[in-house]
């Protein structure tokens, strides 16, 4: 979190002179992505699991909130409950979303190899919505009167000495919900409670059409030159006692200096 908190901005320099007068656009709707959507908090994540697990994957893609709410417009002080509303829509959200992916619900393509993002044709990914937000986000699609609440829907959120660490949720109304890309035969489907609610084209293209998946992952430590899965920080310490006693006895302030040693 320190390091992404120092790390310098984008630099935006124009390959042609044409390109000079949109430059400066160009680069305040770089930074107002990463503000507006708190993107940078979502890249510690990232970087949390990258370096836990070895591997992390994220996506990129636009991200629009709409509902509907109820505006106070005349206020009676004498009796409340007479007070006037008016019902409206409102976009919460319209913009380019990034958001991190809990690697232990994701699956990229298993023909995948490191360093070579044409190796990934497709990836899909699991979510645990509640109704009321499935709903809304999905609400508006033909088959979803035929989604019923149900699946598998706790979350893995660790491991321990005795195995891993389920999350049970405390919601009862809760659905289970699979998305999945594929950028070969230009797909996007998302399975809510088992029903293919949605069946569309990406909805990722570069000016040219050239459909792109949401999709982007690296490793930590290359593990192998065929797996793009890596090796965290806690594997490759697991079997070194002497390591693991030195950390333990280092105060905080001399981990931070070992730390900051690597990278400056």
């Amino acid at each position: 979190a320190i390091l992404i908190d120092q790390n310098p901005s984008g630099v935006f320099t124009p390959l042609l002179k044409k390109f000079q007068a949109t430059n400066e656009m160009m680069k305040q709707l770089y930074h107002r992505s990463w503000e507006y959507a708190k993107s940078k908090h979502q890249l510690k994540l990232f970087v949390f699991n990258l370096a836990k697990y070895g591997w992390a994957c994220a996506r990129t893609y636009p991200r629009r909130i709409e509902r509907e709410v109820r505006v106070l417009v005349d206020y009676n002080q004498d009796d409340p409950e007479k007070s006037v509303y008016v019902t409206k829509k409102v976009v919460e959200y319209n913009d380019i979303f990034r958001e991190n992916v809990d690697p232990r619900n994701a699956w990229i393509d298993d023909m995948a190899r490191p360093n070579n993002p044409f190796t990934v044709r497709d990836w899909c990914w699991r979510k645990v919505y509640t109704m009321d937000q499935a709903k809304e986000e999905f609400g508006k699609y033909r088959l979803w009167n035929k989604v019923k609440q149900g699946g598998i829907v706790t979350e893995t959120t660790g491991m321990s000495v005795v195995g891993s660490v389920t999350k049970e949720y405390q919601s009862t109304n809760l659905v289970e919900v699979y998305f999945y890309e594929n950028s070969v035969k230009d797909t996007f489907h998302v399975h809510v409670g088992g029903v293919p609610v949605v069946m569309e084209a990406l909805p990722i293209a570069d000016a040219k059409g050239i459909k792109k998946l949401s999709l982007w992952q690296n490793y930590w430590n290359l593990r192998h030159a065929e797996s793009p899965y890596g090796i965290g920080i806690y594997e490759a310490i697991r079997y070194d006692q002497a390591m693991k006693e030195r950390l333990s006895n280092m105060t905080l302030d001399q981990l931070t200096l070992a730390i900051y040693k690597m990278f400056f």
